[in-house]
């Protein structure tokens, strides 16, 4: 094991605050791509929340000790 993942906690990390705000950026994402075409302001203003909660969901993987394979996993893919 790296030492990025000794430190996690244990449970359902389908249910890790991270992941659930992953789980928002990701529907925010497919939201904003309805936009894309006709209204490419709204799509940019989508995008940017989406960026905003990337960089939320990293600090509270960190702060709540909620680090996981999965979740830096589903991090990459939905960047």
């Amino acid at each position: 094991k790296t030492l990025l993942f000794t430190t996690m906690t244990t449970g359902n990390v389908l249910l890790y605050i991270p992941n659930i705000i992953c789980y928002a950026r990701l529907i925010i994402q497919i939201y904003g791509l309805v936009f894309l075409i006709k209204e490419p302001t709204t799509f940019l203003l989508y995008t940017f929340i989406s960026c905003c909660f990337d960089f939320f969901d990293g600090i509270a993987a960190r702060k709540l000790n909620q680090m996981s394979k999965f979740g830096a996993i589903i991090d990459v893919l939905i960047d």
